[in-house]
Formats: C-alpha cells, structure tokens, sequence
C-alpha cells in the first residue's frame, strides 16, 4: 500500500509542475505583450529548471526538448 501512496504523490507532484509551467507561460506572453523583456528572461529561466525538475522525477527517458514541448502542452477541456 505504502508504494501506491508513493506513486500518487509523484503524480500529484507532476500534476503541480506541469500546471506551474503552464502558469509561467501564460506570464511570459503577458509579459512579452506589454513588452517587459527582462521578465521574459526570468521567466524562461524558472520554466526551464522546473523542467528539469519535472524530467528528473518523472520522465528520465525523455530529452530536454520533449519535455519543454511536453511542459507546454495545453490540457484538454471537456
């Protein structure tokens, strides 16, 4: 039972990355439509090390590339 619970705070983990990741792509293009570049910068900057987070807890067998494309991923809506 213990490893089920494991896995379920990995996914939720996963759920919260990706829902951040997605956060801060909104804020980038907010940023870039009011013309705040250096926010744009900073912005990608924590993208990519949550990213990085997200690859190394979740999906070791993905490159970088993939996983930002997976990151950015716009979720389904019913």
């Amino acid at each position: 039972m213990r490893r089920k619970n494991v896995q379920i705070a990995v996914e939720d983990r996963v759920d919260e990355l990706l829902a951040i990741i997605n956060m801060i792509g909104y804020a980038i293009g907010v940023a870039g439509d009011i013309g705040v570049q250096d926010g744009i910068s900073d912005l990608e900057s924590a993208r990519m090390k949550l990213v990085l987070e997200l690859q190394q807890i979740s999906f070791g067998d993905l490159s970088l590339d993939e996983m930002s494309r997976l990151a950015r991923a716009q979720p389904g809506h019913c």
